[in-house]
């Protein structure tokens, strides 16, 4: 019987928000993923690695950190953000997004991505599949056009440069080898994904449009980070512009999640661990 891993950092927005996970193996074993935080609280969940990092993504026998499983059925505020996700883990990674539409090569950079009202829940189906869905909204602040030139966004009704998406669940569950988290509108992947507008901006802006971004879009997750790979989100081709038959939209970029309090309050200062998981099977 062959194995499955999977390690995901439920971190929504983002976003958002928020992580699940489900795969099937080949066998009468139903293989899922339960949510942990990363954390140097003690005892850790039995049987679980030890590692030397706050995202819970390099092994090492003597490391300080390990999983605390969350228990099932139990909604857990999150906050998704891009914070702390280079390599160092001491700044953060912007998130690129990219399409060429009608030949024109259009490329937006936000430096700040952090969820709204982000949170989750581990769940079991009743063929014992365990899986993470969260829900939430991804915003992308200090959003700076690099191409083309003159442009700017504007986000609809308020005009900040920004970015905000619709309501967002998160999950794994049903996704194929290698595992992804899944971002999509909670309403349906008809619904807008997020809408803005890119205009004028100290000349003529040759990408000027009321912008809709339709689908869904998935990460690759290690540890307590999910990053977007351009490649991934492309080959994919569910994050369009403007309609599901549109230009494929490419994402580029980093977030992790963080564990709060619970679902109506914010985290405390200090209070959060990052969001990591293991791969668990029910006979």
């Amino acid at each position: 019987m062959s194995g499955r891993r999977a390690i995901v950092g439920f971190c929504m927005l983002c976003a958002l928000l928020v992580s699940a996970f489900a795969a099937q193996s080949a066998s009468a074993v139903t293989k899922g993923t339960t949510a942990h935080t990363c954390t140097t609280e003690t005892p850790f969940t039995e049987g679980k690695n030890k590692f030397s990092d706050a995202h819970c993504t390099v092994v090492a026998g003597n490391g300080t950190f390990g999983h605390k499983e969350i228990p099932a059925n139990t909604t857990t505020h999150t906050t998704l953000g891009n914070e702390k996700t280079n390599a160092g883990t001491t700044g953060p990674t912007p998130g690129i997004l990219k399409a060429t539409v009608a030949t024109i090569p259009i490329e937006l950079e936000a430096q700040e991505v952090m969820s709204t009202g982000a949170w989750f829940e581990n769940r079991t189906e009743p063929n014992g599949e365990h899986y993470s869905l969260g829900e939430g909204v991804i915003d992308f602040k200090k959003v700076k056009v690099n191409n083309p030139a003159n442009c700017k966004v504007e986000q609809a009704g308020s005009g900040a440069e920004e970015i905000r998406t619709t309501q967002l669940i998160a999950h794994t569950k049903g996704q194929e080898e290698p595992m992804f988290l899944k971002f999509e509108p909670k309403a349906g992947e008809a619904t807008p994904f997020a809408e803005f507008e890119i205009v004028n901006n100290g000349g003529v802006c040759a990408a000027a449009q009321k912008v809709k971004i339709v689908g869904s879009v998935k990460c690759r997750p290690n540890g307590a980070t999910c990053e977007f790979e351009h490649e991934d989100v492309t080959t994919q081709g569910k994050l369009r512009f403007g309609s599901a038959a549109g230009p494929k939209a490419g994402l580029k970029g980093k977030i992790t999640i963080t564990a709060g309090l619970g679902k109506e309050t914010d985290p405390e200062p200090g209070k959060t661990n990052p969001i990591a998981a293991t791969t668990v099977e029910t006979p």
